[in-house]
């Protein structure tokens, strides 16, 4: 029983630090999801994203226009978002946050 105890208090820790951690990095996650299955999308299909951010990325990937990045509020999003539009690693070296950073310049060919 006490084994027990003890699996189920270390599965709770570590499902609370995975739900802390994409918490924290939601937008970073969708961002990656959307870059895989944006090939797929119709442009018409972002349109229904509520999160105005998440649109305008959404768009811009489909349409590969850099104008819709240039709407996206957060900066480091916004340089994901050039970069993977442009196809310009330099845009990934001003974003701030080191694993966006890593995730950008993977990303982009």
């Amino acid at each position: 029983m006490n084994s027990l105890m003890k699996d189920r208090q270390a599965f709770l820790g570590c499902f609370g630090t995975f739900t802390q951690f994409f918490k924290k990095m939601g937008f970073v996650w969708l961002v990656w999801i959307l870059s895989f299955n944006i090939s797929f999308a119709n442009s018409s299909n972002c349109y229904a994203i509520k999160n105005t951010d998440a649109k305008n990325f959404c768009l811009a990937i489909s349409q590969q226009q850099a104008s819709y990045c240039y709407s996206i509020r957060e900066n480091d999003d916004k340089n994901m978002c050039l970069a993977q539009v442009k196809k310009h690693k330099s845009s990934c070296y001003s974003i701030k946050s080191s694993d966006q950073k890593n995730q950008c310049l993977a990303l982009v060919p």
